[in-house]
């Protein structure tokens, strides 16, 4: 069984009398002047009992007549006279009159009553006109006109109105409502035509500053000034607030200021009531909407959940801003909205809610108007994306005639999209009514005709009749129809006989409800609301159980299975109701699929009872373009249904869109506005192929087809698609006009698939080189006919036809030169067929080739297109490979350049080379083909591709000398000619070394090289190894480097490791470089376990060579935001699709409609998803899941995002991870992960990027455990363009980054200043900057000048490590971060401290290992007091405990508490530091160990131990960073209040280039976002980093592009100006915080003054005196 989603909208008025506003019927009828009463003339005869009690009459009472009662305390309020209904027993009693001759159909009718009540002990109580009516067939309604609370001390006026559509045969008027005995007491009663209302004007508020904050004093940057407590609590501020807005408020207001950080913090609450306020009276215009934002918080203390409250006391009238319900200590968002539309005398917001005792924490409260025309250019975007589609109307005709350039006019006749209203019965009779409801809309929903009290209002009393009568009514027009509703859990809404029933009895007279309506109405009703508004009543669960909900929507389903069936609840959308929230309404649901009724969430949501209510009817009319607009441009929103439309009519006053006469307000005129916005027309000309193409709403349209001798009009339909659609106008209806029909087609844009060659192999793709145009150069073409002079000799068609033709008889529009010829290739089946040539004997190994083509296409072609040039690589005993060197797009008719290079190490068997590229029956066209070595010379003398190089620095490498020159480190060493009976020979030369009896793993064969190395020189080494003996396989080796320092200290380098085998020799492989001149440097091999053999075959130690810059990346066509996905959306089942091992994929329905936040992020607007998901079951592996391949669609060098929804099946144990794979070439790439706990939908966002030409790359989904279902929806992998986040990014860093400065002159002479020119230059930026560093670096003098220069603080990449300053137990070691510290401070550096302890376990000591647990203690608290005692106040930050997401060891060993305990302790011993959690890959979403929700958890739950937690820290060792990523990530930690550090950042890739751009994506990011305050780099110079590639600078000093890149955005950030001093004596600019010269020159006089900016919200007024 389905549910659906719906949301109801602002519904709040409670009709009496089963809610009905019921029809009206005369025995008369109507005329132009109509009967007594049309006028202003009182249809009431007798009104004011001047005439007794004549025309009255009591119902189901006695009525009497007073003059005063209770001794003269009641008397009339005017006149003589009142009535009284007296001895009432029913609350229907009351007193009435028959005015069945004096009314007239369709005219609106105002009654008012003076009313009061008289009894013992009651006083007050709800009185109601009602207005009762008899049909001609004598069925009975009534329509509630008015109603109100009445006192026993005042005379009250009751007033309201009616409207009769029909022709009652009696009709009559009466007052009811109070309890039985309590008498109504009645002065006067006139009924009169009801005056028309003038058109209300249009508002205008003039000066609305939109976006801009009333309240006062936000930030609290003045204390509490602005602010007063409300009752007798006390206000004060706090700091530790979220400096991001909250996510609503960002929405509406885009780039913005960061907040401050400070709250309000309310204590001694004594009531509920009391919070901080502040009066607004005099900055609210009305009219205007007015958006509410905050962060809240609660203090300790509180029993279960509770709510906080944004509140306006207008007049004392309250009004809600929104609410929220939590029950933890995090902080939470209020978003809601309000309008004010009468002028107030005073206005009050203030912050309620939480219990008596608890304390309140508010931040940033933020009141602002909000500017609807901004947020609707962006709806628009998004509406034409989910709402429209691509249409191509293709014309044929059977006779030869041409279609060209005959005229087509496509006007759209009905969108298709479900606009529907709610109707009533007595809404028939109206034929203004019915006309206007079946030519605006095209759904309807029943306001009470289908409800269960009206369709039995008595047990066994059955009423059906008024649905049949709308249901024939909306069959006769094409309406579709929601059944609403089957039950409703209000009690005050369900009818009093089954109120009456017991458990059984009820349990019956449900089943008997639900058998009754769905086997009568079964097919008939496309909806069913099952049991309304279950999140506000549970009147049902109540008397039957908690299962009685599911079973509902079970039964419904099995009786009407074509029904959808729906959750029904209101006030979900508007954040003013905490008890239903989406959260609420989503658990709710989920719970009701864990009872049985099967769905999901991802299923459609419907806005089912939508009104908006205002006086002024052009506001009413904005109002209800935003919610249409924002229900219309959603993908999960599929229908919308208005609670009505016409006055007197609807549930809400001032809600209607047609007044009571007929006549469309402002507010209808918006709606038909809107309905014809949203219909398509386009004209134009058919074009050569036979086309005409435009974009239009889906829904059915009209073409008219206009020629010379002929014109005819045909419909077709355009209904929701994932790809674009053709219209196929058939060959008959050109030709006749009679006939007609339609075919359809879908037409996706062309994507490569792997392609396959005749022998079944694949070709895979390389790097395109930049084109090149070999005119230029004079090297010989080793192409042989390049120009196809000689026909197709040396040419071959590869599977496929070929033919040469000449220049005169070729194709239209390409032109060569005169006599000329080119080749034609046809008949293509496959991609990959085209025209090749061997190349074999005419290529050179290591030589670099140019290739320059001219190629074209012809045929049925959708531009642009691809024409490819391929090498095919043959070898005798190995697979044949295939390398794409070049590519261009073909996008028009005529020549197309395509260019490349190629350079092959060694030349294979066979080498040849084709072109290939265009969709199969595409002809490719080749005009020439050149390929030129870019230099001759190399091509002329056949070379190797390395040679020698330097010298090696390595005495006797090869060991031609023996074991002269080389020791044991530790160990024998041995020379060999072979090992292991012949078994083991040298790999090169003749003998091998070994080092044997090795007793430690650091034993080895090593060699002094002191002498032979120079500082500040990169050195590559290189050593060709295995391993031998001892059981032994596998086991790391590694090349290190021992230096002795001039004052003997030790120093031990890592040069390179890898895992050697007992199989073969190896190369190991890596460099170093020396900062300094050390006193002694030794070079050895070690690392396998003691009793493993090191075998050394070679040894090299050279000056390494300096590789040349990469070039920046070319991407063609890079198509930013296109999905690479094939069949994402699933409209072609699992095509493109294949199972990844055994288990079995389908199809299913259900998964949300729109794209995850995100990808959302990255795309803006962005079509929905389909719903659809693949189902993956069967599974018995992890890895197992659904797969494709995309080889083809993969750039080079480009960043890829990704995006999916994950859900898991039922029967998982514990949470599952669900993680996006890619295999390339069978290496694991991490396209990101999620872990999920339970049945909800979840988002997978990830990134990658891919460096190096694979040969097969395949995406997989993953996680769940063997036997656990996985789905997928709406998988996307499509790459990103960064530069475009740049621009949002750069406004954002402008908002929190600068300020407003105005710089004030004084002093003496000052008045001489006017119009003197200054300078103002910022020096240093005041924003963290900092690197990592190590004692070594400070040795090099080049590293030390680069870091003081460009970086303000520092962390110690190792020096500070408990491994690195007591490696052994009472062996200490501060010397090295001593000396740093000593560098940090002579150049006004600040230091963070990294880090104290560290909880992965493979960095603790062993002697730490080997403690007991009370000597480990000890041995923590040691280390605590000798460390930050030593150190106190030196370092500004200390990560207390290193990635505790990723270890555990001290809690493991020590307990829960030692965490929190550590920082307790850290804290008493150094107050002044700020302490910090430490952890990586929390803002990538590749682990899910680590992700922010976890981390967010993780630092609540410290605090809650007492933890002083101060900061948070985000290493980022990040691949292929994407900006949204990221952001998300930063968002959900900035709700924490805490500040944010990036504490490790480092980005790797080969390209320089690419490394840049990945360095300016987090860089951006980071300062852009409010809630990050300082950046460290995890180093910047080669050889001195913990990650290859990550570098800014090469090891012997040379600035790479990433470094360029980094300098760049360093200089961008400062801030310049200058200008003339004003009239007023002041400059003003906008700078970033930081340090500022001035520089001001004088004819007589140069003025140079120092001044800073610091961070504010406020301008900043800086005085200088002259």
């Amino acid at each position: 069984m389905e549910i659906l989603f719906s949301s109801l909208a602002l519904v709040s008025a409670v009709i009496l009398h089963l809610g009905l506003f019921a029809e009206s019927i005369s025995v008369y009828q109507a005329t132009d002047t109509g009967p007594v009463g049309a006028g202003d003339d009182n249809v009431i005869l007798n009104p004011r009992f001047e005439d007794g009690l004549n025309n009255w009459s009591g119902k189901g009472c006695k009525i009497e007549l007073h003059e005063s009662m209770e001794d003269g305390k009641i008397f009339p309020q005017s006149g003589k006279f009142f009535a009284s209904a007296t001895n009432r027993t029913e609350i229907w009693n009351g007193i009435e009159q028959d005015i069945t001759g004096r009314v007239q159909r369709k005219v609106a009718y105002q009654v008012t009553a003076v009313v009061r009540i008289h009894v013992d002990n009651v006083t007050s109580a709800g009185v109601q006109i009602t207005l009762w009516l008899q049909e001609p067939d004598f069925r009975e309604q009534y329509i509630a006109i008015a109603n109100s609370q009445v006192t026993d001390k005042d005379w009250v006026q009751l007033q309201g109105e009616f409207l009769l559509n029909g022709f009652p045969s009696r009709l009559v008027i009466y007052l009811e409502g109070p309890s039985p005995g309590t008498d109504i007491l009645v002065n006067s009663l006139v009924v009169k035509r009801a005056e028309k209302i003038p058109a209300s004007a249009r508002p205008i508020s003039k000066n609305a500053t939109f976006g801009g904050n009333i309240i006062e004093n936000s930030y609290l940057d003045d204390g509490t000034t602005g602010w007063f407590p409300l009752g007798n609590c006390a206000l004060s501020v706090g700091t530790g607030s979220p400096h991001v807005l909250p996510p609503m408020a960002r929405d509406s207001l885009g780039t913005y200021e960061s907040l401050s950080g400070r709250y309000i913090i309310v204590t001694n609450r004594s009531d509920s009531w009391m919070g901080p306020a502040q009066m607004i009276t005099d900055k609210l215009k009305l009219y205007l909407t007015y958006q509410v934002s905050a962060w809240v918080r609660i203090g300790p203390g509180a029993t279960g959940p509770q709510i906080v409250n944004v509140a306006l006391s207008v007049d004392s009238q309250w009004i809600n801003g929104g609410e929220v319900e939590f029950n933890d200590d995090k902080w939470h968002e209020i978003g809601g909205s309000f309008r004010i539309e009468k002028q107030p005398s005073n206005v009050m917001v203030y912050v309620q809610g939480p219990a008596s005792g608890v304390d309140l924490l508010v931040s940033g409260l933020q009141i602002f108007p909000v500017n609807r025309q901004v947020r609707f250019k962006y709806l628009k975007k998004q509406i034409d994306k989910i709402r429209k589609r691509d249409i191509i109307l293709k014309f044929s005709r059977l006779e030869s005639s041409n279609t060209v350039r005959n005229s087509v006019k496509v006007r759209q006749i009905k969108n298709s999209f479900p606009l529907g209203s709610c109707v009533t019965r007595t809404g028939m009779d109206n034929e203004k009514f019915v006309k206007f409801l079946v030519k605006s809309f095209n759904w309807a929903v029943f306001e009470n005709e289908l409800k269960w009290s009206w369709t039995e209002p008595q047990e066994g009393k059955f009423n059906y009749r008024d649905a049949d009568e709308l249901l024939d009514l909306c069959k006769s027009y094409n309406i579709e129809v929601r059944g609403h509703c089957i039950f409703w859990e209000m009690e005050y809404a369900i009818q009093s006989w089954v109120r009456s029933l017991n458990a059984s009895g009820l349990m019956t007279a449900v089943q008997n409800r639900l058998t009754g309506l769905l086997t009568r109405y079964k097919g008939k009703f496309r909806h069913y609301d099952v049991n309304n508004e279950m999140l506000h009543g549970s009147f049902y669960p109540d008397r039957l159980g908690k299962d009685i909900r599911a079973n509902m929507f079970k039964t419904a389903r099995e009786l009407d299975p074509y029904a959808a069936l729906f959750v029904n609840d209101y006030h979900i959308e508007d954040g003013s109701d905490i008890r239903s929230t989406p959260e609420k309404f989503i658990q709710q649901i989920l719970d009701l699929q864990k009872q049985g009724a099967q769905g999901t969430l991802g299923i459609p949501i419907w806005f089912t009872e939508l009104d908006v209510s205002c006086p002024n009817e052009f506001v009413r009319a904005d109002d209800l373009e935003v919610v249409l607009r924002e229900a219309f441009a959603h993908p999960a929103v599929e229908g919308v249904i208005l609670w009505g439309f016409w006055e007197l009519y609807m549930s809400r006053k001032n809600a209607h869109l047609v007044n009571a006469d007929g006549k469309i307000n402002a507010a209808g005129k918006r709606f038909l506005s809107l309905k014809k916005e949203w219909l398509s027309h386009a004209s134009g000309y058919i074009d050569e192929l036979g086309e005409f193409r435009f974009r239009g709403f889906h829904g059915t349209y009209n073409v008219e087809f206009v020629s010379t001798t002929e014109k005819f009009n045909m419909t077709f339909v355009v209904d929701q698609g994932y790809r674009e659609g053709i219209k196929r106008v058939p060959s008959a209806c050109l030709a006749t006009k009679t006939n007609l029909k339609q075919e359809y087609q879908q037409e996706s844009s062309a994507s490569m698939e792997t392609q396959k060659d005749n022998k079944g192999n694949d070709h895979f793709e390389t790097v395109s080189q930049n084109m090149i145009d070999s005119s230029s150069s004079n090297a010989p073409n080793i192409i042989l006919n390049h120009d196809f002079s000689r026909g197709l000799h040396s040419w071959h068609p590869n599977c496929c036809d070929g033919f040469v033709l000449s220049a005169d008889s070729g194709h239209s529009g390409f032109s060569t030169k005169p006599g000329g010829n080119y080749a034609v290739v046809s008949n293509r089946k496959e991609c990959w067929q085209g025209l090749e040539q061997d190349i074999t004997s005419r290529i050179s190994p290591c030589s670099t080739y140019s290739i320059s083509a001219s190629v074209g296409v012809s045929g049925l072609v959708h531009y642009p297109t691809d024409v490819l040039a391929t090498l095919k690589l043959e070898y005798q005993n190995s697979a044949t490979s295939y390398l794409r060197i070049g590519k261009t797009s073909v996008s028009k008719e005529g020549w197309e350049k395509l260019g490349g290079t190629f350079s092959l190490a060694t030349i294979p068997d066979r080498v040849v080379f084709y072109l290939e590229g265009p969709a199969p029956g595409v002809d490719l066209l080749v005009e020439s083909v050149i390929i030129t070595c870019s230099c001759p010379s190399e091509c002329n003398n056949a070379r190797p591709c390395a040679g020698d190089g330097d010298e090696n620095i390595i005495l006797n490498p090869k060991f031609e000398d023996g074991l002269n020159n080389w020791s044991g480190r530790g160990c024998k060493i041995v020379l060999h000619d072979s090992m292991a009976d012949g078994k083991i020979v040298p790999l090169s030369g003749k003998v091998f070394a070994s080092a044997t009896d090795r007793t430690q793993s650091w034993n080895g064969i090593q060699q002094e090289i002191t002498e032979r190395v120079q500082r500040k020189l990169a050195y590559e080494v290189t050593a060709v190894v295995r391993i031998f003996g001892n059981d032994v396989t596998s086991a790391d080796i590694r090349a290190t480097l021992w230096v002795q320092t001039p004052n003997l200290r030790e120093q031990y380098i890592g040069i390179a490791n890898l895992q050697a085998t007992d199989t073969d020799w190896v190369q190991l492989q890596g460099k170093f470089l020396l900062n300094s001149s050390p006193k002694k440097v030794v070079i050895y091999i070690e690392g396998p376990p003691a009793g493993t053999d090191i075998l050394v075959n070679s040894f090299t130690v050279k000056h390494a060579e300096k590789i040349p810059p990469s070039p920046p990346p070319v991407i063609e066509n890079p198509a930013f935001g296109v999905n690479i996905i094939q069949n994402s959306n699933l409209t072609d089942g699992t095509n493109g699709w294949f199972p990844l091992g055994n288990c079995s994929l389908n199809v299913a329905t259900g998964s949300p409609h729109i794209l995850p936040p995100t990808a959302r992020d990255s795309l803006g607007p962005h079509e929905p998803l389909s719903g659809c998901y693949i189902l993956a079951t069967k599974r018995t592996q992890t890895w197992m899941g659904p797969a494709q391949m995309i080889t083809d669609k993969i750039k080079l060098l480009l960043t890829y995002q990704v995006s999916a929804w994950a859900k898991i099946g039922s029967g998982a144990n514990g949470p599952q991870n669900v993680n996006v794979a890619l295999g390339v070439d069978n290496q694991w790439v991490n396209g990101g992960q999620v872990e999920i706990n339970d049945d909800r939908w979840h988002e997978i966002s990830g990134s990658f990027r891919i460096e190096k030409q694979p040969s097969k790359v395949m995406v997989y989904v993953q996680g769940p455990a063997a036997g656990v279902d996985l789905m997928l929806a709406g998988l996307q992998i499509f790459p990103v363009d960064r530069k475009s986040r740049f621009k949002h990014l750069r406004m954002q860093t402008d908002k929190i980054r600068k300020r407003d400065v105005t710089l004030k002159f004084s002093g003496g002479g000052s008045s001489s200043v006017l119009g003197t020119f200054i300078k103002v230059r910022q020096m240093q930026n005041s924003f963290p900057f900092g690197s990592c560093m190590s004692r070594t670096n400070l040795d090099n003098e080049d590293f030390v000048h680069f870091f003081v220069k460009n970086f303000n603080w520092a962390v110690f990449g190792n020096e500070l490590k408990w491994y690195w300053t007591e490696p052994q137990q009472g062996n200490f070691n501060y010397s090295d971060a001593d000396e740093m510290l000593d560098m940090c401070k002579k150049n006004n550096i600040e230091a963070r401290g990294h880090c104290i302890f560290w909880e992965v376990d493979g960095t603790v000591q062993q002697w730490i290992k080997a403690l007991n647990k009370n000597d480990m203690m000890a041995a923590v608290q040691n280390h605590l007091t000798g460390l930050l005692t030593r150190y106190k106040g030196k370092f500004r930050h200390y990560d207390v405990n290193n990635e505790m997401l990723h270890g555990s060891f001290y809690q493991d060993h020590l307990g829960k508490d030692i965490r929190a305990n550590m920082f307790k302790t850290a804290n008493q011993l150094d107050p002044s530091a700020m302490l910090f959690v430490n952890d990586y890959h929390v803002e990538d979403g590749c682990d899910t160990r680590s992700s922010p929700e976890k981390y967010i958890e993780q630092i609540l739950d410290l605090q809650e131990q007492g933890a002083p937690v101060g900061g948070i820290g985000i290493q980022g060792h990040i691949d292929s960073p994407v900006g949204p990523v990221v952001s998300s990530a930063l968002a959900k930690l900035g709700i924490l209040g805490l500040p944010i550090w990036f504490t490790e950042l480092d980005v790797s890739s080969v390209n320089e280039y690419v490394r840049g751009d990945d360095l300016e994506v987090m860089l951006r990011e980071a300062y852009a976002h409010p809630a990050v305050d300082g950046i460290m780099l995890w180093g910047f110079w080669e050889l001195f980093m913990s990650r290859d590639n990550a570098h800014l600078v090469n090891a012997e000093g040379e600035l790479n592009e990433a470094g360029k890149r980094y300098l760049a955005l360093k200089k961008e950030w400062l801030s310049r100006a200058h200008g003339h001093i004003d009239e007023q004596g002041q400059f003003a600019f906008r700078g970033f915080h930081g340090t500022y010269v001035l520089e001001i020159e004088t004819v007589s006089k140069k003025i140079m003054k120092t001044f800073v900016v610091d961070k504010g919200d406020s301008p900043l007024v800086v005085s200088i005196d002259l």
